[in-house]
């Protein structure tokens, strides 16, 4: 009978990882295990089918573990494949970030500005202020990245992004402060050819005969939404579809008589545009107000502290 594999202690494959471990083997895995095909990965990543083949085979026998499942059609990740590949896509992610720093200090008198926001200061502020910021300060590079106040958090506190663009936290983390900018408000919205789009008065009971298109539990919006209906008992009905991408709620609301509750900093200028209509509702709520998370005076650099100034001038 076999003796089952010894376990290897994490030391030690810490250590086999950092002296052996090439970054061309993970970019394999990783893009292999997400196109389900090695040769597919080896195209992407400039390699043949064989050294890619090779790449992945020497990886697995670095950490004596099976990572790729091989099929008749492809590949699949392993269970633990699956595990590390969350992982594995942080550190190639933070290489990009090794790259962009180095390309920007590269240029003369370069430096790499990593801002973090959510969808309504990109759509209310950045859109406005970044390109004008880019054309006066030249020597800096502007990295914006997108993305839920969650992501953007994380990002923030391990140091992948230098200031954020979000709501008012119940908390500062420490280290940190934050600077309102601009008061936001929640909105009903539908698509302009909406029959309520024609009313100059909207009551709360009419909404509840309506279907309503939401976004996720547990978004600030979601909770807006549940506030709004938690007098009456019930809620409205609701489409099959839950999302917060900002292009399929325009998209929604223009081709399907359904309404939405978004933040005014992500739709005010679709209304103006006429491409949504906001519904004359009473009792919406306020939002908390969106501002900049920056780090502790004294721990920023001068294209922040350009950066803020703007915003600030853009914001009033």
């Amino acid at each position: 009978m076999s003796k089952p594999p010894v376990a290897l202690p994490a030391s030690t494959l810490l250590n086999r990882l950092l002296a052996r471990t090439r970054l061309r083997q993970l970019q394999v895995l990783v893009r292999a295990a997400e196109l389900g095909s090695i040769q597919r990965a080896a195209h992407e990543v400039g390699l043949s089918q064989a050294a890619a083949t090779k790449a992945v085979g020497e990886l697995e026998r670095l950490v004596e573990v099976r990572l790729l499942e091989r099929h008749a059609r492809g590949v699949r990740p392993t269970a633990v494949g699956h595990d590390l590949l969350p992982l594995l896509r942080g550190m190639l992610g933070a290489l990009h970030g090794c790259a962009e720093a180095l390309g920007a200090h590269s240029q003369r008198g370069g430096e790499l500005l990593r801002i973090g926001a959510i969808t309504g200061a990109v759509t209310a502020l950045l859109t406005r202020a970044l390109p004008s910021f880019a054309d006066r300060h030249q020597g800096v590079h502007v990295e914006l990245t997108e993305a839920t106040p969650e992501v953007l958090y994380a990002g923030f506190a391990d140091g992948r992004l230098d200031a954020l663009l979000v709501r008012r936290p119940a908390i500062a983390a420490v280290g940190s402060r934050f600077e309102p900018l601009y008061d936001d408000r929640a909105l009903v919205c539908c698509g302009p050819d909406h029959p309520l789009a024609r009313r100059r008065e909207v009551r709360l009971p009419q909404l509840l005969n309506e279907e309503w298109l939401l976004p996720p539990l547990g978004s600030l919006m979601r909770e807006a939404f549940e506030r709004l209906f938690e007098p009456f008992g019930r809620a409205p009905a609701r489409t099959r579809l839950t999302t917060r991408s900002l292009p399929l709620v325009l998209l929604s609301l223009r081709d399907r008589r359904v309404l939405a509750m978004a933040p005014a900093s992500n739709v005010d200028r679709f209304v103006e545009a006429g491409l949504l209509h906001a519904l004359p509702v009473d009792s919406l709520h306020a939002l908390p107000p969106v501002g900049m998370l920056l780090p502790e005076m004294g721990a920023k650099g001068a294209a922040l502290n350009l950066l803020e100034t703007l915003l600030r001038q853009r914001a009033e």
